[in-house]
C-alpha cells in the first residue's frame, strides 16, 4: 500500500513563506516608495532645504539623535538635493523592477532613513513601518520571482533561509518569520497609540527662514 507523505510539524509551518507573496510585497513597497519619494522632492524647499522648517543647524541642535545618521544632512545647495531625490527615485524603480535587489534593498533603505532623519517633524508611524519592513527584506529572497534578477537567472539567497516545497515557491526563513511579527506588533502598537485630540501644534525652537501666506503655494513664490 502506497504510505502517504508525512505531515510538516506546525512549529515548520509557521516559517512558511510563498515566494509569490514576496514578490508581489516587493513590488507594492517599491510603488508605495516610489511615489513617497517624488511627493517628498515636490515639497523639497519646505521640507529639506536650507531655507524650509528644519535647517541643518536646528536640526542637529535641537532634534537630533546621537544614534541616528543621514546622508541628506551632509546636501544643502538645491542641486545636491535634487541629485539625491533623483538618485533615491533611480533606486525605488529598481527596487519595484527587482533588478539587482539585494542592493536596491539596501540603498532604498539607507536612502529611506536618511530623508526621515532629515525631517523628523514630518514623520508619523507608517513612516517607522515602511523603514522597518524594509529593513527585514534585506534578509529575504524577495527578488527570486516576478523580477529582472529572476529573468536574468542571477540568484537571489538570504540567509536562515530554506526551500521548503518542490515546487521552489515555499520556504522556510526564521526571518520571514520576524518580519511577520513584526508587521503584527506594529499594528498592535498602532490601534492601541494613545490619540491626543485638541491638543495645540507644538512650537518650533526657531523661526523658519521659509515662511508662505496661508494658502499660498510654492509655484506662486
Amino acid at each position: 500500500m502506497p504510505t502517504s507523505a508525512p505531515s510538516t510539524p506546525w512549529y515548520l509551518r509557521l516559517l512558511e513563506l510563498d515566494v509569490r507573496s514576496l514578490a508581489l510585497l516587493r513590488l507594492t513597497l517599491g510603488g508605495l516608495l516610489l511615489i513617497d519619494i517624488v511627493q517628498r522632492w515636490s515639497q523639497w524647499a519646505v521640507q529639506d532645504s536650507e531655507l524650509g522648517v528644519l535647517p541643518r543647524a536646528p536640526l542637529l541642535k535641537s532634534v537630533w539623535n546621537p544614534a541616528w545618521f543621514s546622508l541628506a544632512t551632509v546636501v544643502s545647495r538645491p542641486t545636491e538635493i535634487h541629485f539625491v531625490f533623483g538618485l533615491l527615485t533611480l533606486v525605488a524603480a529598481c527596487l519595484m523592477l527587482g533588478w539587482h535587489t539585494r542592493w536596491a534593498t539596501f540603498l532604498a533603505w539607507v536612502g529611506l532613513v536618511s530623508l526621515h532623519n532629515r525631517n523628523p517633524l514630518v514623520l508619523d508611524l507608517g513612516d517607522a513601518y515602511f523603514r522597518m519592513v524594509l529593513f527585514w527584506a534585506l534578509f529575504l529572497p524577495w527578488g527570486r520571482l516576478w523580477s529582472l534578477d529572476a529573468r536574468a537567472g542571477r540568484p537571489d539567497r538570504s540567509l536562515l533561509t530554506a526551500q521548503a516545497g518542490a515546487d521552489g515557491l515555499t520556504l522556510r526563513s526564521l526571518l520571514g518569520l520576524a518580519l511577520l511579527l513584526q508587521v503584527a506588533l506594529m499594528a498592535q502598537s498602532i490601534a492601541t497609540a494613545p490619540v491626543a485630540l485638541g491638543q495645540p501644534p507644538q512650537q518650533l525652537p526657531w523661526t523658519p527662514v521659509f515662511q508662505e501666506p496661508p494658502g499660498k503655494s510654492l509655484t506662486e513664490a
